[in-house]
């Protein structure tokens, strides 16, 4: 036995509503439900864990609005650029260690290693003179 549920169609107007609202907020998932009673819309963004749903068309339009400014306001995530200058740093501090050690090995007499690191250090760190 298989079971099958298909939501009730919209009328013409609610239709026509609905399809403009998932065709303008192109960054959500819209869709809508019945309870056998009642409609339920259904927004959920595709960028943020935010979701809601609303049993009026109107109601549900002016919160995906609403909610849509909001989030299009907030700052953009600073996490990556955050990790680079951190990452940056830190490749400016090992190559500033690199050179301190290969100038204590110049000094004890071990001379071998005297340039081949500089050449994978971090460009923009400095480099001995």
């Amino acid at each position: 036995m298989s079971v099958t549920y298909a939501a009730p169609r919209l009328d013409g107007d609610s239709y026509s509503r609905f399809v403009e609202l998932a065709l303008h907020y192109t960054r959500w998932g819209l869709g809508y439900t019945s309870d056998g009673v009642a409609l339920l819309f259904t927004a959920a963004h595709g960028g943020h864990d935010v979701g809601f749903s609303c049993r009026d068309l109107e109601d549900f339009a002016a919160l995906l609005a609403a909610t849509d400014h909001y989030l299009a306001h907030l700052p953009r995530p600073r996490v990556r650029p955050y990790l680079d200058a951190h990452e940056r740093r830190a490749a400016c501090r090992e190559a500033k260690d690199l050179r301190a050690l290969t100038a204590l090995a110049r000094r004890l007499g071990r001379d071998e290693v005297r340039d081949a690191p500089f050449r994978r250090a971090m460009p923009g760190c400095g480099r001995p003179r």
